[in-house]
């Protein structure tokens, strides 16, 4: 085997290295992202976006006020003078078929819009992109190919293989014997030098230009002017900081919008309250004497049980130590033997008519009922006690169980009248009470109206507590629930009245509000506002009159990534 052939295939895989290279790229540029042709167009009274996919032309045509879609409309589009009219394919959406849709370039239009109210022309440009065209070698030009790193790699791995190359086709001449002059077949032949010298020139400058040149063609296709575009609609944060949200994504969402408007508003102090039971309407059933509870009347009271003002809870058998017992057991006894004689005297007496005094008969009957009666004191030491229901109302907390044993003023039973609530509110921003106007809890979403009843004058977490009437109790409120007291007060400020859906919090936590800048794009805009009642918020600096901003929806677009 000769030494060209030995290093032909290295020579193959050098000059063909180039266009090997840039051959199925594991560091290929991700494909740009862009949306779908399309035409936004909007007046007064209408806002439109056209979208454009193939032959289809799909119209989205909305309130511009609210962003809600119009119902009830015909829509026709006019291109170079000939009117299509569109087709309803759901609520405020309609759709054209044609082919001049799908041609590239600028296309204005013209959408006359007819609603049972109003009519309207809203106009526009769509512009439908040429296909992007990948570059080709040929327009490398000489400039690009002198700068690029690839040109310089190749032509040192080209004189380096040349060299190689021509050690390898040119064979060193044997050396002359002592004293024998050198003939021809001892120098080394100059024309297989050269030629070798040729032979990879040529293959070098050959892989050069076909490889060279289509790898920086390669590169460039992956620039800005061939970069491929893949047409979609998904909402995505911009750069700038802004929201895209195609408009069906808006109305999927229902993202709505309303044109503010400056007005004069009585600002709200926000406080911490608890719902507590009105004290004349709530009570206790405690244990009067140490004693075991009995059932009194085949059931005991549970949680949540309406009861009556007198009703019977349950009874209770006072428990007595033996030492006491046994005393009060003598005592019984030496009263029941007084008893007796008491009664004797009495009968006596009264049989005796005449010879008895009257006032001695009399002093006998006194004496025999104050023994009866000290008696009778004694014995209900081992009797039963029925406890009642002091007020009307629901049972809201039982610890009683059937032969339990307790002790004296032991709660068995908490009674609240869930008609007759107070909240007891703290907050240190209120300096006058006086000043308030009206207020109101929020509690599960929910708002209550209350009634100012009074001001504590003594202190309690460092400030006076205020006590509120519970005017309509709903389910939302439970006794011992913390709830949010908003108080209004004569003070009137200037601003922007909002939704409290519409503030919604930027990452850094700064309250902020959306502008519905274009139909699609929405823009951040940071805030100061005050409580009103819970439902609204009032802007006091940040958005100017006039501005359209989203009321609802604006959650959605603020988790845009």
């Amino acid at each position: 085997m000769t030494h060209f052939a030995r290093i032909f295939p290295l020579l193959a895989m050098l000059i063909g290295w180039p266009a090997l290279a840039h051959e199925g790229h594991d560091d290929e540029a991700p494909a740009a992202v862009q949306a779908l042709p399309r035409v936004q167009a909007r007046s007064d009274a209408f806002e439109l976006v056209a979208i454009a996919t193939g032959h289809k032309l799909t119209i989205y045509l909305s309130d511009y006020k609210t962003n809600a879609p119009v119902p009830e409309a015909t829509v026709a589009v006019v291109f170079e003078g000939k009117s299509t009219p569109a087709t309803r394919r759901a609520e405020g959406v309609y759709q054209i078929t044609s082919d001049w849709i799908e041609v590239p370039g600028a296309k204005p239009l013209a959408f006359t819009v007819i609603t049972p109210t109003l009519s309207d022309l809203l106009d526009g440009v769509l512009d439908i992109p040429k296909p992007p065209a990948a570059a080709s070698a040929s327009n490398i030009a000489f400039g690009d190919l002198v700068r690029s790193r690839l040109f310089w790699i190749w032509t040192v791995l080209t004189a380096a293989t040349g060299f190689v190359v021509a050690l390898g086709l040119t064979r060193r001449a044997p050396a002359a014997a002592p004293g024998e002059r050198p003939t021809d077949e001892h120098q080394a032949p100059p024309r297989s030098r050269a030629a070798a010298f040729l032979v990879v020139a040529g293959m070098a400058m050959a892989g050069l230009w076909q490889g060279t040149p289509q790898a920086l063609a390669s590169s460039h296709e992956h620039g800005s002017e061939g970069e491929a575009l893949i047409g979609i609609d998904v909402a995505r944060r911009m750069p700038d900081g802004s929201v895209f949200m195609p408009k069906p994504s808006q109305w999927l969402v229902g993202v709505r919008t309303a044109i503010t408007a400056t007005s004069k508003a009585a600002p709200t102090i926000e406080m911490l309250g608890t719902v507590i039971p009105d004290p004349s309407a709530s009570g206790r059933v405690q244990a009067s004497v140490a004693g075991r509870i009995e059932l009194a009347g085949g059931q005991l009271p549970y949680i949540g049980q309406s009861v009556k003002q007198g009703d019977v809870m349950v009874a209770l058998s006072p428990t007595v130590p033996v030492f006491d017992r046994g005393t009060a057991d003598a005592q019984i006894a030496e009263l029941t033997g007084a008893i007796e004689i008491a009664e004797q005297k009495v009968r006596r007496y009264t049989g005796l008519p005449g010879v008895i005094a009257q006032k001695d008969v009399d002093q006998a009957r006194s004496e025999l009922e104050a023994l009866r009666a000290r008696r009778a004191a004694i014995r209900p030491v081992g009797g039963r006690e029925t406890l009642h229901a002091p007020v009307s109302g629901v049972i809201s907390a039982a610890s009683a169980q059937p032969g339990q044993v307790v002790d004296a003023r032991e709660t068995l039973f908490e009674i609240v009248n869930p008609d007759r609530l107070w909240i007891e509110a703290i907050g240190t921003e209120l300096q006058n009470a006086h000043s308030i106007v009206s207020a109101m809890a929020v509690a599960s979403g929910q708002t209550v109206p209350l009634s100012f009843i009074g001001r504590a004058p003594a202190l309690k977490q460092q400030a006076q507590p205020l006590l509120f009437r519970v005017e309509q109790p709903n389910a939302a409120l439970a006794v011992g629930r913390p709830v949010t007291v908003l108080v209004q007060s004569k003070q009137e400020l200037s601003g922007i009245v909002v939704p409290a859906s519409a503030v919604v919090r930027a990452s850094n936590g700064v309250p902020q509000v959306w502008e519905h800048v274009s139909a699609e794009r929405f823009e951040a805009i940071a805030v100061r506002t005050a409580p009103l009642d819970g439902r609204h918020v009032l802007i006091t600096a940040g958005v100017k009159e006039g501005t359209r901003l989203v009321v609802e929806g604006a959650e959605f677009i603020n988790q845009v990534r």
